[in-house]
């Protein structure tokens, strides 16, 4: 039988996803229901000592702390970046991947058809504007440059992940200020 527990460090909670091929060995197993919240739970692993069958707690590893928090570290970036920008000109534009790829293609149209090229874009609240050669590289530029600086904080979250010598120090770091 295996466990895999979530510890939330703020409240002492403790939560268990076990893994069993009888289902009798784990019919008295009883957890909490907790939901994840970022930077709340410390991943812990237990298995049973076949001896005693008591429930062991391993310590948690560096590398798997490493590994889990660079995977919070990509998921904020991604949910930043899809998330949409508010242009210098006012207006907001969606950034999700479909999104990027239009604002790529407008800009290609605009730099093949030059000063004459005028466009109506669909803006995220669903308005629709023209737009005109330079307000369409402007947002392109724009838009390069946000997607550019999610990629940049996510790197520095890496560094600092990579940084880090004990489960301690990984625990004291805060992914989500690198990303406001």
């Amino acid at each position: 039988m295996n466990f895999h527990t979530q510890y939330n460090r703020k409240t002492g909670a403790l939560g268990a996803i076990v893994s069993a091929s009888d289902p009798h060995d784990i019919a008295h197993l009883v957890t909490d229901e907790m939901g994840l919240i970022e930077g709340a739970y410390s991943s812990l692993d237990y298995r049973v000592d076949p001896q005693t069958g008591a429930i062991v707690a391993q310590a948690r590893c560096l590398d798997r702390g490493k590994s889990e928090m660079r995977a919070v570290s990509r998921s904020s970036r991604d949910r930043r970046a899809l998330n949409g920008l508010t242009l210098s000109s006012g207006h907001r534009v969606d950034t999700d991947e479909r999104s990027q790829s239009n604002i790529a293609l407008a800009v290609q149209r605009a730099q093949l058809f030059g000063t004459s090229f005028e466009i109506e874009w669909r803006m995220a609240d669903n308005s629709v504007i023209s737009m005109g050669y330079q307000d369409v590289l402007d947002m392109g530029a724009e838009v390069a440059a946000f997607i550019s600086d999610c990629q940049r904080r996510k790197n520095l979250a890496d560094a600092a992940i990579a940084a880090c010598t004990s489960v301690d120090e990984l625990d004291s770091l805060s992914i989500a200020s690198f990303f406001t």
